[in-house]
């Protein structure tokens, strides 16, 4: 089956007018030979998919919640034809880390030593 992982679509948190340097080159990723589990073939069939409805839904563990594409062409009748998923939700968004101030970076500099002093 074929498993499409989209990503941010930049690389900083807010693009500026120069966004076109700024786009995730590794925002949509294609897995064209991914391994799912058998089971999913008898809740997924190409007559139950429809491209201005929501198709079934599916968690694959430890990487996030997948929906059925409507370009899915897997027959359960026949057992033929290709599965295709979109990831629509990671189970860990990733965050963009802050770059701390020189200022913030010595307070929590100083709480840490704080906090060691403390317990001694």
């Amino acid at each position: 089956c074929e498993v499409r992982v989209y990503n941010e679509l930049f690389t900083v948190p807010e693009p500026s007018d120069l966004w076109e340097d700024e786009v995730n080159t590794e925002s949509e990723i294609v897995h064209q030979q991914a391994i799912v589990d058998p089971s999913i073939r008898d809740v997924v069939c190409v007559h139950d998919i429809d491209k201005w409805k929501s198709n079934v839904s599916l968690q694959f563990e430890r990487l996030g919640y997948f929906v059925v594409d409507y370009e899915t062409t897997y027959n359960g009748a026949t057992n033929e034809g290709h599965l295709i998923f979109n990831r629509t939700v990671t189970l860990k968004e990733e965050v963009f880390k802050k770059k701390l101030t020189k200022e913030e970076e010595d307070k929590i500099t100083a709480r840490k030593a704080q906090t060691k002093n403390d317990l001694e």
